[in-house]
C-alpha cells in the first residue's frame, strides 16, 4: 500500500476514462498516494461513488437485522 501525503500537484493528469472537467482547479490541494523507492510513480485514490455507499449502507443494515435476529432467538 502506498503511503498517503497532502500536497499541491502541479503535474496532474486525470485517470483514463475519466473526462478533465472532473479535474481539481489548479493549486487545489490533493491527496496523492506515491511510491516511496520510486516517487515517479503516484496515483491519486478513486472517489467513492453513490453505489458503493449505498452498498455499504445496505450491508450494515443486513448484519444489524442478523445480529438482531440471534439475539431474539
Amino acid at each position: 500500500m502506498l503511503p498517503r501525503s497532502s500536497c499541491s500537484s502541479r503535474r496532474f493528469s486525470p485517470p483514463r476514462g475519466r473526462s478533465s472537467a472532473a479535474s481539481p482547479p489548479v493549486g487545489a490541494r490533493v491527496e496523492v498516494r506515491y511510491d516511496q523507492a520510486d516517487p515517479s510513480r503516484w496515483t491519486l485514490p478513486a472517489e467513492g461513488t453513490a453505489f458503493w455507499r449505498l452498498f455499504s449502507a445496505l450491508g450494515a443494515l443486513f448484519v444489524a437485522m442478523g445480529l438482531g435476529f440471534a439475539l431474539v432467538l
